[in-house]
C-alpha cells in the first residue's frame, strides 16, 4: 500500500512546494493566495505593479 500523498502547488517566488491550503510559502513568505485587481478585478502576476488588462497600479 503507498501512502497518501498531500496535494501541493508551487511558491511563484520560490518554486518550494507547499500544501494546496496554504496562505503563504512556508520558505519565502510569499503569499500564495492569487491577487486580482481592485479596478477589473484581472487576475494579476505575483510580482505585478501595474494591471495587464486596464493599466491600474497595483496597490500592496
Amino acid at each position: 500500500m503507498t501512502p497518501a500523498t498531500r496535494a501541493e502547488r508551487s511558491c511563484p517566488k520560490c518554486g518550494a512546494a507547499n500544501a494546496t491550503e496554504a496562505r503563504f510559502c512556508s520558505q519565502c513568505a510569499t503569499s500564495l493566495v492569487p491577487r486580482s485587481c481592485a479596478s477589473c478585478s484581472q487576475a494579476l502576476a505575483h510580482d505585478a505593479k501595474f494591471c495587464g488588462q486596464c493599466g491600474a497600479p497595483v496597490v500592496a
